[in-house]
């Protein structure tokens, strides 16, 4: 169950990652006006703990993702001696600790390095946001105390599923080709077996990637306990990775949602990955001069080729860009049509270059195909000094 939150605590501002490292604590703020403040005490001799908890682990059992789980521990400050609070520290960015203490009934902020004598009841409250994370989850919050070296420790865990369950539980659509695009599907159901509709958040939609859900079995009100969720790689997507994620959204309200003030659904985030070749071929498209004599000359030969049948490869303008002082000059392209309106072959030829030492470029060259507007060509080489 999760209990309404007091005002701030002592926030818990130290950040590490899930994986379990060890906290880095960062500045810590005391709420309110501080009523006093000492010294740090002398170490003292460690006892087992300088509270007596209720417990020191909480499990919350099977919860749901973006979901925020909350839990208080009960402390009583035990012993003879004063407990000072240097601060709080967390196991994890999904987690928060803030701790209180019980004052007339209330519970308000700790204050860091005020005493507070033994008997004094204190609040720890633990937060676990569930927020893109999967499987099992424990992280702990720890009380830093005053002439202690070790902290009082206190875990919470939980199991966290989601409500939809995909297969695969990503879609690799592997090498596709720019000009004809590809499609693959996923079966979508929930964890609970319960109906539901589905649909994606298609503002977040990659411009190339389109996607169809159609219900199995669905009842009179279109909802379904399984869904087909077809995705395609439109035609023209770019070349390179291509790795979108699909936000894929239900109607069934998400009870245990960390945004409290408006209903939120239950969703999943679904990956594809595919890897889009392009229509314009440049091989190599990374060319080495190697080491060339001060003032000397180099050739180096690469072709162009286009692949769209419908499309033919003319007019190519030439540009190059971040060229190394005097490459550019010393640089003379030649482009030859090998192929009427398929491939081109370029000639590179580098001569008189009078400035030692290592020299790089990039050549764009613009072909215009309305998938693929350019394609570059990288340089690099050197020069040598001057008796070598």
């Amino acid at each position: 169950m999760i209990l309404p939150r007091l005002s701030a605590g002592l926030l818990v501002l130290t950040a590490a990652s899930c994986g379990g490292s060890t906290p880095e604590p960062v500045q810590e703020k005391t709420p309110g006006p501080v009523l006093a403040t000492v010294p740090s005490a002398a170490p003292v001799e460690a006892r087992e703990s300088w509270f007596e908890a209720d417990r020191e682990e909480h499990d919350f059992g099977l919860v749901h993702p973006d979901s925020l789980q909350e839990t208080r521990f009960k402390l009583v400050a035990a012993g003879e001696d004063d407990v000072i609070v240097d601060k709080v520290v967390r196991s994890c960015g999904c987690t928060m600790g803030e701790l209180f203490v019980l004052e007339e009934g209330e519970s308000v902020p700790v204050e860091l390095n005020r005493p507070y004598a033994p008997g004094t009841e204190f609040e720890l409250l633990a937060t676990l946001n569930t927020s893109e994370k999967l499987g099992t989850q424990k992280q702990s919050v720890r009380v830093m105390l005053s002439g202690r070296d070790v902290p009082e420790t206190f875990w919470i865990h939980a199991e966290i599923k989601p409500f939809l369950l995909t297969e695969p539980k990503m879609l690799n659509l592997g090498k596709v080709s720019t000009l004809e695009g590809s499609e693959g599907e996923a079966t979508v159901r929930s964890e609970t077996g319960e109906p539901f509709k589905l649909s994606c958040n298609r503002d977040l939609l990659h411009e190339s990637v389109d996607v169809a859900f159609t219900p199995i079995e669905p009842d009179e009100d279109g909802r379904a306990k399984a869904w087909t969720m077809k995705v395609r790689v439109t035609e023209g997507a770019p070349k390179g990775s291509l790795t979108p994620r699909i936000s894929l959204v239900t109607d069934i309200v998400n009870e245990e949602a960390v945004v409290k003030d408006e209903p939120v659904m239950h969703r999943w985030p679904f990956s594809v990955k595919a890897e889009v070749d392009g229509v314009i071929d440049v091989l190599p498209d990374r060319v080495s001069f190697g080491t060339v004599p001060l003032g000397g000359a180099a050739v180096r030969r690469f072709v162009v080729r286009c692949k769209d049948p419908d499309f033919a490869l003319s007019n190519l303008r030439i540009r190059m860009e971040n060229a190394s002082p005097g490459f550019e000059e010393a640089l003379q392209v030649e482009a030859t049509e090998v192929e009427p309106g398929v491939a081109w072959q370029i000639d590179a030829r580098l001569a008189d270059l009078t400035r030692p030492g290592p020299f790089q470029g990039t050549m764009a060259i613009y072909v215009d195909h309305p998938y693929e507007e350019f394609v570059t060509v990288s340089f690099r080489g050197a020069v040598a000094a001057p008796g070598n």
